[in-house]
């Protein structure tokens, strides 16, 4: 559903793409959402709105931790700056950058268990 006259947060459910954070379970919840830039734009603040990348196709609903996380990988990005970017290349840069995500908490979800231990009753 990409429909560009439904609002994004509606299109994304206020679900997080990335991990699955349900930010509809209170208004706290809904504001730990953010609209992510799935193609990092990667230009000066004031030249954001006129990006060509700044288009609803790259746009998703994240959590902020995710798109915190996902900074690491728009650093790397590169793939190039389309002019247009199609539905294909940004489902493939959602992919890769899904894939780092998933790594950089795979990683520290190890740590998991021994730290609830030492804190549980």
């Amino acid at each position: 559903m990409n429909d560009p006259n439904i609002p994004l947060y509606v299109r994304g459910k206020c679900v997080c793409i990335y991990c699955g954070f349900d930010g509809k379970q209170s208004v706290l919840t809904w504001h730990q959402l953010v609209i992510d830039h799935v193609i990092p734009l990667r230009c000066k603040q004031s030249l954001r709105k006129n990006s060509p990348l700044n288009v609803d196709v790259n746009k998703v609903v994240a959590c902020l931790k995710c798109n915190d996380v996902k900074r690491s990988w728009d650093k790397k990005y590169e793939d190039g700056l389309p002019e247009n970017p199609s539905p294909e290349r940004v489902a493939r840069a959602l992919q890769s950058a899904t894939e780092h995500i998933r790594r950089y908490y795979a990683d520290i979800d190890a740590d998991f268990e021994t730290t609830m231990t030492g804190i549980a009753p």
